[in-house]
C-alpha cells in the first residue's frame, strides 16, 4: 500500500542510489526529501478543511511537523485501530476487528534526516568546503527504509477539533485543537512579523477562553497606528511592522522602541 504516494520517488531514489556517483546521489537526495514532504503535509491535510493550505504549504516540512504536533501531540507516534462490534452493558464483547496501523516519522528522525539531505541540495559555502559533510549510499539506503516502512501503513490517523481565534494584534487567523485547549497551551500567531502569544483553556465542552500571555506587550506604529506585538523578541534587536513594514529598534535594557534607518 502507498498510502502517502511516495513509492515512484523511493523507486527513482534506489535508482540513482544504485549509480553511486555523487550527481546521481544529490538527485537521490532530492527525491527522499520529496517523500518527507508529501509524508508530512499529507498528515497535515487531515487537520480538517477548517485549516487552509495556505498556513502550510509554504513551510519546510520540520515546521509543519512543529504545527501538527501542537494540534496532535501524538503525531508522530504509531498506532493501531481495533474496533469491537458487539458490546454488553455498554462494554466491548467479543471479537475485536483490525482495522489497520498508522505509522509516521518521529519528530528527531525528521529534523535530523531532512536537514541531511538538504545540505546536498545547495552549493557549498566557503566555511563548509574546508570540511565537506560525506554523501553515503548507505546513508541514503536507510532513509529509504524508513520511507518505506511509513509509506506501508494502512491509514492516515486524525482526531482533533478544530477552533479558531483572531491575533488582537494583526487580526491574522489562528487555529487551535482541543488537545490545545485542554491542555491550557500556549499558541503563537503566523504571522512571522507579529508573533503575538496567546493562552487558550476551557471553559466548557464547547467554549474556551483566550487570553494574551503578555498583556499589552505591543505598541502602536508611528508610521500606520497597527500594534505591533514584542512577544516573540527574547533579546536587543529589530522588527518590523507586520502592515507597513516600518523596522523599529527593540531594546529592552531601555525598554523603549525607536525608528531604526535601514
Amino acid at each position: 500500500m502507498d498510502i502517502y504516494q511516495i513509492s515512484e520517488n523511493l523507486v527513482r531514489a534506489e535508482s540513482f542510489i544504485s549509480r553511486g556517483d555523487y550527481n546521481s546521489l544529490q538527485h537521490a537526495c532530492l527525491e527522499l526529501r520529496l517523500s518527507i514532504e508529501r509524508i508530512v503535509y499529507r498528515k497535515l491535510s487531515k487537520l480538517g478543511d477548517s485549516l487552509p493550505p495556505n498556513v502550510y504549504r509554504t513551510w519546510q516540512a520540520p515546521r509543519a511537523m512543529k504545527l501538527l504536533l501542537d494540534f496532535e501531540p501524538r503525531a508522530d507516534k504509531p498506532a493501531k485501530l481495533e474496533i469491537c462490534l458487539d458490546t454488553v452493558d455498554g462494554k466491548p464483547s467479543g471479537e475485536w476487528i483490525d482495522m489497520g496501523e498508522y505509522r509516521m516519522l518521529s519528530v528527531k528522525w525528521l529534523n535530523k534526516n531532512y536537514n541531511k539531505l538538504g545540505k546536498f541540495l545547495h552549493e557549498t559555502s566557503l566555511e563548509e568546503s574546508a570540511a565537506p559533510t560525506t554523501l553515503k549510499s548507505e546513508d541514503l539506503t536507510a532513509i529509504v527504509f524508513e520511507l518505506r516502512r511509513v509509506s506501508e501503513s494502512d491509514m492516515i490517523l486524525g482526531f482533533n477539533r478544530i477552533s479558531e481565534i483572531s491575533c488582537e494584534c494583526c487580526d491574522t487567523t489562528i487555529f487551535v485543537s482541543d488537545s490545545q485547549i485542554n491542555d491550557e497551551s500556549e499558541v503563537s500567531c503566523y504571522n512571522d512579523y507579529c508573533g503575538a502569544m496567546y493562552i487558550v483553556s476551557p471553559v466548557s465542552n464547547e467554549q474556551f477562553r483566550t487570553v494574551r500571555k503578555y498583556p499589552g506587550n505591543d505598541f502602536a506604529c508611528k508610521e500606520c497606528s497597527s500594534r505591533i506585538s514584542v512577544d516573540s523578541v527574547v533579546r536587543d534587536g529589530y522588527i518590523k511592522c507586520w502592515s507597513c513594514k516600518q523596522r523599529y529598534m527593540v531594546g529592552w535594557a531601555k525598554v523603549n522602541v525607536a525608528h531604526a534607518p535601514e
